[in-house]
């Protein structure tokens, strides 16, 4: 029981202690606050007001400074007494054990001094600028006075950079000068906040009377000097060229008479003193200007350069017809003997065609410029498109002609190659004849007829009146290929023919005392005299013979291939 009684104890000791605690913490933040009301009172806002009201304020910036005083009445009346019964009450419930309450009262305390703060704040920033916007306007008014008359002495010392506009920019000024007086008037009086909406006005017309004090002058000297200089240069320029020949086929005096409209449209706008207007016309008369410079120098630079292509055109139609005529001739000599499967002939007709088409456009460009019904660059247009031209019918006609040139050469080769085949496929006869063989394979005789026939079909083919070089070159394929694959098959028999014969003449030294090599043998025998089959003939003798004579028939295979006669 005692345990529970010093349990207790020790839980109301620590609870007192915390009541304690936070008593005096809550004492503390409410006199901090306290404080912090008593900075607010020690600003002395009311000297502010007198000194506010020293400014002779009337119009919207008495209205202004009316709200304020207003508002800081109130503060004082109101806010300031609210905070210090709070204050008050919160210092007394801080003292007791209800710190619910206690604290609630803190918070209200902490508001109303944030509002105050607030407040004072706002009405501080207020009158400050009250004052500064007085002092603006009292700096600006000294340092705009009589600098319009400065102003205007440096425009007439310099009339005449500003040409036509000199008169509207001195209205100009002049209406800068009584906004000047009527601002001046507004702060004198104290009504700043009108002051303020004339001042900006005024700032902004003393930005455009700077910007056109620089940009006139350049400005008129463009539209008045340099433009009027640079069409008269066009317009002599343009005689010129015309009287050296060159054509225009739009009459370039009229588009620069519209030129000096348009510049004349401009003088008007500056007059007006709209000096973006203005710049964006001049914009585009440099641009035209410009235009026309490009045109009589693209003009010029095309009248020399048709000279120059005039020399290569009919140079190159020279070349060409030259060229063309050789492939006639050629062609006409070969094909007496030729067949052109490859429209040959009509190729050259047609690559003539193309000359002469581009022969009569050059006459008529001729006439046309004679007539000044085209212009040089529109000539050296064309010019540049025949020599195109010209260039793919000079490739043309170089291929056509590589192409017929190798003609008799390829006929002399296929020819040559013929020939050979037919000594060939005779000699292989002679050499199968001499070996006396009982007869050869019917595969291989079937083959060795069909490419005899082939090889007499290219003879006849080279032999034809009008020979076809694509038939013969078909025709030279198969007999290459199959010339060569008789070559392999002749030797392939040559050598199984004389094997198996030395084969069965080895077999007779066992026949008498060997029964196996004496039936294979027979049976070989029977085979090489009748069938022609001389591999089965080998197939059969060789492994017995190596029976009875281990290593024999490698040993004759191996002999025959060191001494082997080619075909």
């Amino acid at each position: 029981m005692w345990t529970f009684i010093i349990i207790a104890i020790a839980v109301l000791v620590v609870a007192a202690i915390i009541v304690v605690f936070l008593q005096r913490s809550y004492q503390n933040k409410a006199k901090q606050l306290g404080e912090i009301k008593a900075r607010l009172v020690a600003f002395d806002i009311n000297q502010d007001l007198i000194e506010a009201r020293k400014l002779s304020l009337i119009g919207q910036s008495l209205k202004d400074y009316q709200t304020l005083e207003s508002r800081y009445s109130g503060l004082e009346k109101n806010k300031f007494m609210a905070i210090d019964r709070q204050l008050e009450l919160v210092l007394n419930g801080a003292a007791g054990v209800n710190l619910l309450k206690a604290k609630g009262d803190l918070d209200q305390l902490r508001d109303l001094v944030g509002e105050a703060t607030d407040e004072v704040q706002a009405i501080r920033t207020g009158l400050k600028e009250l004052n500064d916007t007085s002092q603006a306007h009292k700096k600006a008014i000294a340092e705009l006075h009589g600098s319009y008359a400065i102003i205007r002495q440096s425009i007439d010392d310099q009339r005449e950079a500003y040409g036509p506009a000199y008169h509207s920019l001195l209205q100009f000024i002049n209406q800068l000068e009584n906004d000047y007086q009527e601002f001046a008037t507004l702060t004198e009086s104290g009504d700043q906040a009108a002051a303020s909406n004339v001042y900006e006005q005024l700032a902004m017309e003393n930005t455009q009377l700077a910007n056109m004090q620089t940009e006139i002058p350049d400005l008129f000297t463009s539209l008045n000097i340099k433009f009027v200089e640079q069409l008269a240069e066009l317009f002599d320029g343009y005689q010129t060229l015309r009287h050296q020949g060159i054509i225009f086929l739009e009459d370039i005096a009229d588009r620069l008479s519209l030129i000096d409209q348009q510049r004349e449209v401009a003088l008007a706008l500056l007059v007006d003193l709209k000096i973006k207007e203005t710049q964006q016309h001049i914009d585009k008369i440099e641009q035209q200007i410009q235009d026309v410079y490009d045109l009589l120098e693209g003009e010029l630079n095309a009248q020399q350069d048709f000279q120059t292509n005039v020399k290569a055109v009919d140079h190159g139609l020279e070349r060409l017809r030259e060229q063309n005529q050789n492939l006639f001739v050629e062609l006409e000599r070969l094909r007496q003997s030729y067949r052109f499967t490859h429209h040959e002939l009509e190729n050259r007709r047609g690559f003539l065609e193309q000359i002469d088409m581009i022969g009569r456009n050059v006459t008529a460009a001729n006439e046309q410029l004679h007539q000044a019904k085209i212009t040089y660059s529109q000539a050296v247009g064309m010019q540049e498109r025949w020599l195109n031209q010209m260039q793919e019918i000079n490739t043309s006609q170089i291929e056509l002609w590589q192409q017929i040139i190798g003609i008799e050469p390829a006929f002399q080769s296929a020819k040559q190659i013929c020939d050979q085949n037919i000594d060939s496929i005779q000699s292989i006869r002679q050499r199968l004849e001499r070996m006396n063989l009982p007869g050869l394979p019917k595969v291989y005789l079937e083959f060795y007829y069909s490419v005899s026939d082939e090889i007499k079909r290219l003879d006849d083919i080279l032999r034809a009146s009008l020979v076809d070089m694509d038939d013969v070159q078909r025709q030279l394929n198969i007999v290459v290929v199959d010339s060569d694959t008789l070559h392999e098959k002749t030797q392939k028999i040559v050598d199984e023919a004389i094997i198996a014969e030395q084969l069965l003449q080895y077999s007779n030294r066992y026949r008498q005392s060997n029964q196996m090599v004496a039936e294979a043998s027979q049976e070989a025998r029977q085979i090489y005299n009748n069938d022609y089959n001389y591999s089965k003939v080998m197939d059969v003798l060789g492994p017995v013979l190596d029976k009875v004579d281990a290593g024999i028939y490698d040993h004759i295979v191996e002999s025959y291939q060191r001494h082997r006669n080619v075909i």
